[in-house]
């Protein structure tokens, strides 16, 4: 409770979302996905086929830890802590994961 009544915390944990909503959103365009649903740090995105558990797998293998509810959807909840660094490293661990499987496709 302490974090997060500190001056500026809550606002710096919806700039991470916006943050994590844009590169989700230039990742789902790149890589022809779909909607990318949620608010705040709870986001989804929709992968337009059932490759979640193999984005899963191959996410895990290189340091990424994300759930795929369903097998055509991915779901992100960092910590309200998270910084655009790891934003960033996680879209990038992300995309390298979606070239490969869509080069399998």
């Amino acid at each position: 409770m302490e974090e997060i009544a500190k001056p500026g915390f809550l606002a710096g944990v919806a700039e991470a979302g916006a943050h994590l909503a844009k590169r989700l959103k230039e990742l789902s365009q790149q890589y022809q996905c779909g909607e990318v649903r949620g608010r705040g740090l709870l986001l989804a995105l929709n992968l337009q086929s059932e490759i979640g558990p193999q984005v899963v797998g191959l996410a895990l293998q290189r340091g990424l830890l994300i759930n795929a509810p369903r097998a055509d959807t991915l779901r992100f909840m960092p910590a309200l802590t998270v910084t655009r660094q790891e934003i960033d490293r996680m879209i990038a661990i992300l995309g390298e994961v979606l070239k490969m499987l869509r080069t399998e496709i």
